[in-house]
Protein backbone atom coordinates (compact mmCIF):
# COMPACT_ATOMS: atom_id res chain seq x y z
CA UNK A 1 0.00 0.00 0.00
CA UNK A 2 2.80 2.65 1.06
CA UNK A 3 4.80 1.14 -2.65
CA UNK A 4 1.51 1.76 -4.50
CA UNK A 5 1.28 5.34 -2.38
CA UNK A 6 5.29 6.12 -3.38
CA UNK A 7 4.60 5.38 -6.82
CA UNK A 8 1.70 7.58 -7.36
CA UNK A 9 3.32 10.27 -5.64
CA UNK A 10 6.52 10.07 -8.07
CA UNK A 11 4.00 9.87 -11.04
CA UNK A 12 2.34 12.96 -9.55
CA UNK A 13 5.78 14.76 -9.31
CA UNK A 14 6.88 13.91 -12.36
CA UNK A 15 3.32 15.17 -14.41
CA UNK A 16 4.08 18.48 -12.63
CA UNK A 17 7.78 18.76 -13.23
CA UNK A 18 6.67 17.84 -16.90
CA UNK A 19 3.74 20.46 -16.87
CA UNK A 20 6.21 23.17 -15.63
CA UNK A 21 8.92 22.68 -18.07
CA UNK A 22 6.54 22.56 -21.19
CA UNK A 23 4.80 25.93 -19.37
CA UNK A 24 8.07 26.92 -19.13
CA UNK A 25 9.10 26.16 -22.78
CA UNK A 26 5.94 28.24 -23.97
CA UNK A 27 7.57 31.60 -22.13
CA UNK A 28 10.23 31.20 -23.32
CA UNK A 29 9.44 30.23 -27.02
CA UNK A 30 7.96 34.17 -26.84
CA UNK A 31 10.98 35.36 -26.09
CA UNK A 32 12.93 33.95 -28.00
CA UNK A 33 11.45 35.54 -31.19
CA UNK A 34 13.62 38.74 -29.72
CA UNK A 35 16.69 36.33 -29.12
CA UNK A 36 16.44 35.51 -25.80
CA UNK A 37 15.38 32.59 -23.19
CA UNK A 38 14.77 34.77 -20.04
CA UNK A 39 11.91 33.92 -18.43
CA UNK A 40 10.49 37.45 -17.26
CA UNK A 41 11.49 38.71 -20.97
CA UNK A 42 9.04 35.90 -22.44
CA UNK A 43 6.47 36.84 -19.96
CA UNK A 44 6.93 40.39 -21.60
CA UNK A 45 6.21 39.57 -24.96
CA UNK A 46 3.41 37.51 -23.85
CA UNK A 47 1.62 40.95 -21.85
CA UNK A 48 2.48 42.88 -25.40
CA UNK A 49 0.83 40.88 -27.29
CA UNK A 50 -2.31 40.55 -24.91
CA UNK A 51 -2.02 44.24 -24.35
CA UNK A 52 -2.23 45.03 -27.52
CA UNK A 53 -4.20 42.54 -28.99
CA UNK A 54 -5.63 39.16 -27.24
CA UNK A 55 -6.64 37.16 -30.66
CA UNK A 56 -3.20 37.46 -31.22
CA UNK A 57 -2.05 35.99 -28.40
CA UNK A 58 -4.67 33.03 -28.17
CA UNK A 59 -3.20 32.53 -32.08
CA UNK A 60 0.21 32.49 -31.13
CA UNK A 61 -0.46 30.41 -27.90
CA UNK A 62 -1.46 27.67 -30.16
CA UNK A 63 1.31 28.03 -32.61
CA UNK A 64 3.53 27.43 -29.54
CA UNK A 65 1.81 24.55 -28.39
CA UNK A 66 1.73 22.62 -32.05
CA UNK A 67 5.21 23.37 -33.20
CA UNK A 68 6.01 22.64 -28.80
CA UNK A 69 4.15 19.46 -29.03
CA UNK A 70 5.87 18.09 -32.27
CA UNK A 71 9.12 18.63 -30.81
CA UNK A 72 8.33 16.71 -28.40
CA UNK A 73 6.52 13.74 -29.89
CA UNK A 74 9.78 13.59 -32.61
CA UNK A 75 11.82 13.61 -29.22
CA UNK A 76 13.76 16.06 -30.06
CA UNK A 77 16.63 17.73 -27.40
CA UNK A 78 15.16 18.51 -24.47
CA UNK A 79 17.35 21.46 -23.55
CA UNK A 80 16.63 22.83 -26.74
CA UNK A 81 12.45 22.19 -26.10
CA UNK A 82 12.50 23.33 -23.07
CA UNK A 83 14.46 26.89 -24.21
CA UNK A 84 11.69 27.89 -26.50
CA UNK A 85 14.05 26.99 -29.85
CA UNK A 86 11.41 24.91 -31.24
CA UNK A 87 8.71 27.42 -30.29
CA UNK A 88 9.31 30.53 -31.58
CA UNK A 89 8.72 30.08 -35.44
CA UNK A 90 5.07 28.64 -33.76
CA UNK A 91 4.62 31.53 -32.46
CA UNK A 92 5.09 33.96 -35.21
CA UNK A 93 3.06 31.94 -37.37
CA UNK A 94 0.34 31.59 -34.89
CA UNK A 95 0.81 35.62 -34.76
CA UNK A 96 0.57 36.11 -38.81
CA UNK A 97 -2.62 34.03 -39.20
CA UNK A 98 -5.10 35.83 -36.92
CA UNK A 99 -3.18 39.38 -38.63
CA UNK A 100 -4.05 38.42 -41.79
CA UNK A 101 -7.04 36.54 -42.18
CA UNK A 102 -10.64 35.96 -40.54
CA UNK A 103 -10.62 33.48 -37.38
CA UNK A 104 -12.56 30.09 -38.89
CA UNK A 105 -11.67 26.62 -39.30
CA UNK A 106 -9.95 27.22 -42.49
CA UNK A 107 -7.25 29.28 -41.08
CA UNK A 108 -6.99 27.78 -37.31
CA UNK A 109 -6.22 24.33 -38.80
CA UNK A 110 -3.31 25.84 -41.18
CA UNK A 111 -2.03 27.49 -38.53
CA UNK A 112 -1.93 24.49 -36.64
CA UNK A 113 -0.27 22.29 -39.50
CA UNK A 114 2.01 24.99 -40.23
CA UNK A 115 3.55 25.21 -36.59
CA UNK A 116 3.75 21.93 -36.26
CA UNK A 117 5.94 21.33 -39.39
CA UNK A 118 7.74 24.60 -38.13
CA UNK A 119 9.47 21.82 -35.64
CA UNK A 120 11.12 19.53 -38.12
CA UNK A 121 12.14 22.05 -40.61
CA UNK A 122 14.15 23.77 -37.86
CA UNK A 123 15.64 20.60 -37.36
CA UNK A 124 16.32 20.38 -40.82
CA UNK A 125 17.81 23.55 -41.13
CA UNK A 126 19.78 23.43 -38.09
CA UNK A 127 21.85 20.85 -40.00
CA UNK A 128 23.35 23.25 -42.55
CA UNK A 129 25.92 26.16 -42.89
CA UNK A 130 23.44 28.95 -41.67
CA UNK A 131 21.41 29.67 -38.44
CA UNK A 132 17.56 28.85 -39.49
CA UNK A 133 16.35 32.19 -37.44
CA UNK A 134 12.62 32.67 -38.47
CA UNK A 135 13.19 30.66 -42.12
CA UNK A 136 10.56 28.27 -41.16
CA UNK A 137 8.07 30.83 -40.56
CA UNK A 138 8.97 32.33 -43.76
CA UNK A 139 8.95 29.60 -46.06
CA UNK A 140 5.73 28.47 -44.05
CA UNK A 141 3.39 31.29 -43.89
CA UNK A 142 4.23 32.21 -47.76
CA UNK A 143 2.75 28.63 -48.65
CA UNK A 144 0.02 29.40 -45.96
CA UNK A 145 -0.56 32.14 -47.46
CA UNK A 146 -0.84 30.46 -51.16
CA UNK A 147 -3.02 27.80 -49.75
CA UNK A 148 -5.21 30.39 -48.54
CA UNK A 149 -5.82 32.33 -51.31
CA UNK A 150 -6.54 29.84 -53.48
CA UNK A 151 -9.60 28.77 -51.67
CA UNK A 152 -10.27 32.32 -51.09
CA UNK A 153 -10.14 32.73 -47.34
CA UNK A 154 -11.63 35.80 -46.02
CA UNK A 155 -8.50 38.40 -44.89
CA UNK A 156 -8.70 39.95 -41.50
CA UNK A 157 -10.79 43.23 -40.11
CA UNK A 158 -8.38 46.34 -40.58
CA UNK A 159 -7.03 47.11 -37.59
CA UNK A 160 -8.66 50.21 -35.45
CA UNK A 161 -7.35 53.42 -33.91
CA UNK A 162 -3.67 53.92 -33.38
CA UNK A 163 -2.36 55.15 -29.83
CA UNK A 164 0.41 57.32 -30.51
CA UNK A 165 2.84 58.51 -27.69
CA UNK A 166 3.63 61.96 -26.70
CA UNK A 167 7.30 61.74 -27.90
CA UNK A 168 8.20 61.49 -31.42
CA UNK A 169 10.98 59.23 -31.26
CA UNK A 170 9.74 57.07 -28.82
CA UNK A 171 7.31 56.23 -30.70
CA UNK A 172 8.69 55.50 -33.63
CA UNK A 173 10.89 53.43 -31.76
CA UNK A 174 8.33 51.65 -30.30
CA UNK A 175 6.76 51.17 -33.45
CA UNK A 176 9.54 49.52 -35.07
CA UNK A 177 10.04 47.13 -32.40
CA UNK A 178 6.17 46.62 -31.66
CA UNK A 179 5.90 45.16 -35.47
CA UNK A 180 8.38 42.54 -34.65
CA UNK A 181 5.35 40.78 -33.33
CA UNK A 182 2.62 42.04 -35.68
CA UNK A 183 1.81 44.81 -32.66
CA UNK A 184 0.51 48.53 -34.19
CA UNK A 185 0.73 49.40 -30.43
CA UNK A 186 3.25 51.88 -29.21
CA UNK A 187 2.49 50.51 -25.26
CA UNK A 188 3.51 46.58 -26.09
CA UNK A 189 6.75 48.05 -27.79
CA UNK A 190 7.77 49.44 -24.56
CA UNK A 191 7.48 46.10 -23.10
CA UNK A 192 9.17 44.61 -25.50
CA UNK A 193 11.53 47.50 -25.24
CA UNK A 194 11.45 46.23 -21.52
CA UNK A 195 12.14 42.79 -22.49
CA UNK A 196 15.20 43.62 -24.25
CA UNK A 197 16.55 45.39 -21.49
CA UNK A 198 16.20 42.94 -18.99
CA UNK A 199 18.44 40.61 -21.75
CA UNK A 200 20.69 43.33 -22.42
CA UNK A 201 21.27 46.67 -22.31
CA UNK A 202 23.55 46.70 -25.61
CA UNK A 203 20.58 44.90 -27.05
CA UNK A 204 17.92 47.70 -26.36
CA UNK A 205 20.56 50.42 -27.81
CA UNK A 206 20.38 48.32 -30.60
CA UNK A 207 17.26 47.54 -31.25
CA UNK A 208 16.43 51.51 -30.33
CA UNK A 209 19.10 52.35 -32.99
CA UNK A 210 17.74 50.19 -35.69
CA UNK A 211 13.77 50.84 -35.30
CA UNK A 212 14.71 54.89 -35.86
CA UNK A 213 16.05 53.99 -38.97
CA UNK A 214 13.43 52.62 -40.42
CA UNK A 215 11.45 55.71 -38.79
CA UNK A 216 13.55 57.52 -40.91
CA UNK A 217 13.89 55.50 -44.16
CA UNK A 218 9.63 55.91 -44.18
CA UNK A 219 10.35 59.61 -43.29
CA UNK A 220 11.81 59.52 -46.35
CA UNK A 221 9.23 57.90 -48.33
CA UNK A 222 6.77 60.80 -47.01
CA UNK A 223 4.57 57.94 -44.77
CA UNK A 224 2.96 59.44 -41.89
CA UNK A 225 0.61 56.33 -40.77
CA UNK A 226 2.86 54.99 -37.47
CA UNK A 227 1.56 51.57 -38.20
CA UNK A 228 2.85 51.60 -41.32
CA UNK A 229 6.21 53.48 -40.43
CA UNK A 230 6.85 50.32 -37.69
CA UNK A 231 6.52 48.02 -40.79
CA UNK A 232 9.95 49.78 -42.05
CA UNK A 233 11.47 49.12 -38.73
CA UNK A 234 10.83 45.34 -37.49
CA UNK A 235 13.64 43.87 -39.81
CA UNK A 236 16.32 45.97 -39.07
CA UNK A 237 15.44 45.40 -34.94
CA UNK A 238 15.62 41.56 -36.27
CA UNK A 239 19.14 41.97 -38.01
CA UNK A 240 20.26 44.33 -35.48
CA UNK A 241 19.90 41.66 -32.59
CA UNK A 242 21.28 38.70 -34.91
CA UNK A 243 24.08 40.53 -35.25
CA UNK A 244 24.84 42.36 -32.28
CA UNK A 245 24.59 38.91 -30.17
CA UNK A 246 26.93 36.72 -33.06
CA UNK A 247 29.58 39.92 -33.06
CA UNK A 248 29.51 42.20 -30.26
CA UNK A 249 31.78 44.72 -30.76
CA UNK A 250 31.92 45.20 -33.94
CA UNK A 251 29.04 48.64 -34.33
CA UNK A 252 30.16 48.91 -38.03
CA UNK A 253 29.48 45.19 -38.98
CA UNK A 254 26.02 45.67 -36.78
CA UNK A 255 25.28 49.32 -38.69
CA UNK A 256 26.08 47.79 -42.00
CA UNK A 257 23.00 44.52 -41.28
CA UNK A 258 20.82 47.32 -40.88
CA UNK A 259 21.34 48.97 -43.82
CA UNK A 260 21.27 46.06 -45.84
CA UNK A 261 17.97 44.76 -43.90
CA UNK A 262 16.50 47.98 -44.89
CA UNK A 263 17.40 47.53 -48.44
CA UNK A 264 16.46 44.13 -49.13
CA UNK A 265 12.94 44.99 -47.24
CA UNK A 266 12.59 48.02 -50.26
CA UNK A 267 13.56 45.74 -52.87
CA UNK A 268 11.59 42.42 -51.84
CA UNK A 269 8.78 44.07 -51.13
CA UNK A 270 8.31 45.58 -54.71
CA UNK A 271 7.65 41.64 -55.63
CA UNK A 272 6.46 40.18 -52.70
CA UNK A 273 3.32 41.57 -51.18
CA UNK A 274 4.32 40.25 -47.49
CA UNK A 275 8.03 40.10 -47.06
CA UNK A 276 7.93 39.30 -43.36
CA UNK A 277 11.16 38.55 -41.77
CA UNK A 278 12.85 37.58 -44.80
CA UNK A 279 14.89 40.83 -45.06
CA UNK A 280 16.33 40.30 -42.08
CA UNK A 281 17.22 36.67 -42.51
CA UNK A 282 18.22 37.17 -46.03
CA UNK A 283 20.91 40.23 -44.33
CA UNK A 284 22.35 37.90 -41.54
CA UNK A 285 22.72 35.07 -44.05
CA UNK A 286 25.03 37.32 -45.92
CA UNK A 287 27.02 38.65 -43.16
CA UNK A 288 27.66 35.35 -41.98
CA UNK A 289 29.12 33.98 -45.38
CA UNK A 290 30.84 36.99 -45.71
CA UNK A 291 32.18 36.63 -42.58
CA UNK A 292 32.88 33.19 -43.29
CA UNK A 293 34.69 33.65 -45.93
CA UNK A 294 37.50 36.53 -44.94
CA UNK A 295 38.27 34.05 -41.88
CA UNK A 296 38.74 31.19 -44.35
CA UNK A 297 40.86 33.09 -46.52
CA UNK A 298 42.35 34.23 -43.27
CA UNK A 299 43.34 30.59 -41.97
CA UNK A 300 44.60 30.35 -45.67
CA UNK A 301 46.84 32.66 -45.73
CA UNK A 302 48.66 31.58 -42.23
CA UNK A 303 48.86 28.33 -42.94
CA UNK A 304 50.89 29.62 -46.23
CA UNK A 305 53.07 31.60 -44.38
CA UNK A 306 53.54 29.07 -41.65
CA UNK A 307 54.65 26.31 -44.49
CA UNK A 308 57.14 28.83 -45.57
Amino acid sequence: MHIDRLIVDKTAVDKLAAARNFSGALVRSFGQVIFTDKLSAGLLCIVAVGLAAPHLLLGAILGAVSSLLAAALLRYEKADLFAGLYGYNGVLIGLAVPTFFQLSIGPILLLVTAASLSSPLLRLLIRGPLPPYTAPFILLSWLLFGIADFYSMAPAATAGNYDVLTVPWLDAAANGVGQVFFLANPWSGLCLMLALLISGRQLLLWSLAASLSGYFLAQSLALADPAVIGLYGYNPVLAALALAIRFPGKPLLIISGILLAQLLMLLIQNWLAVPLTAPFVVAAWLFFLITQLIESRRQSSRQQLAGE
